[in-house]
This record gives structure tokens, sequence and C-alpha cells, in this order.
């Protein structure tokens, strides 16, 4: 019986390393972009100079989302509005693959929204303002904010476009393919969508 559990382990324990073998080696390999797939990449976003400023936490960041779930009363589970802001700047992702640009007009976060750690209440205000909701109903408000920093790492979601320049005149081989820009843009109606950040 012991021999065949130390059988048992031995077998197991191949399985789960070679496992974790062929998944390094399948991370590690470079990934290819073809035109018009759809693909979830993974890399770290550099922004392209500009920034935007969150409205609820003031940071600043390249995206964000922020939200107000305004509740009849603080005990209340019955929602009677839900403000939101969603914004983006064009931001660039590197991933194993090269570099991928999004456009930021056309973006959403499938990403959990974090609370609030550290509150303004001045930014709370102004984002109810905006909103039409009171300075009297502040404390029915439970804000919430996902924002993209330069440096973040994110999953994105979205169909690849291999935009070639054709203008790009310089000197080349005659087997030398024109410089390309690779881009995400939205499936059909569903939209760029960042599925994890952190």
């Amino acid at each position: 019986m012991e021999l065949l559990l130390l059988v048992g382990a031995v077998v197991g324990g191949g399985v789960v390393a070679l496992t974790a073998l062929v998944r390094r080696r399948a991370l590690a390999a470079r990934v290819e972009f073809r035109d018009h797939e759809l693909v979830t990449a993974t890399g770290v976003v550099r922004g392209r100079g500009e920034t935007l400023v969150a409205p609820l936490t003031g940071r600043a960041c390249i995206a964000y989302e922020s939200r107000g779930r305004l509740f009849q009363t603080r005990a209340s589970i019955e929602l009677l509005a839900a403000p939101a802001e969603l914004a983006s700047l064009p931001f660039v992702v590197a991933t194993r693959g090269g570099d991928v640009l999004v456009a930021g007009t056309s973006l959403a976060f499938a990403v959990p929204p974090e609370r609030l750690v550290e509150r303004s209440e001045a930014h709370e205000l102004a984002f109810l303002a905006r909103h039409g909701v009171g300075r009297d109903r502040h404390d029915e408000v439970q804000f919430d904010e996902v924002i993209i920093t330069a440096g973040s790492r994110v999953s994105i979601r979205g169909v690849v476009v291999v935009e070639r320049d054709g203008r790009a005149a310089g000197e080349r081989g005659y087997r030398d393919d024109a410089p390309t820009t690779i881009r995400l843009a939205p499936h059909g109606d569903t939209p760029v969508t960042i599925l994890r950040a952190w």
C-alpha cells in the first residue's frame, strides 16, 4: 500500500512539474498579433504625455471610471441613482508581442471598482453637483473608482488592427515590410475592455 502511495506521489508530482514547465514556456513565448483577430493582451500601460485627473480621488491617471450609488437612506438597499463618469486618453500597452495602441475613445471597464479609502468630500460634492445630486444627499452615496496609471499592468480585450505606414519611404529591402502600428479596436458593439488591472 505504501509503495502505491509513493508511486502515485511521484507520478502526480511529475505531472504537476510538467504542467508548470509547459505553462512557463507558453507564457515566455512571443505573442503574434494577427489582423482582425479578437485578443486579450496583457502588459504594462505607458502614457503618451498627457494625464487626466480622476474626479473622486484627484489622482493623475490615463483612464478612470468613477461611480456613485445613491440609496434611499444610508441603511437602504433601494438604489435611486448611479451617476458615473468614464474618461480615457490614448495609451500604449507594452506586451510580449510588442506595443499595442489603445485609442481611448471606446473603452469599458470590467474591473471591479475599489471603494475609496482616502476620501475627499470636496471632490465627492463636485461629482454629485455635476450629476444633479444635492449636497444634502452626500451621506446616502457610496463612491468607488477604478483608475489606470502609467505603469499599471492590465489585461485588455479588443480586435487587432494592423496599420502599415506606406508613407515611410526610408531605405528598406524589397522584402522588408512597411513599419506597422498595432492597435486594439472595438469588437462590433463591444468596446475595447479592460478586464483586469493591478
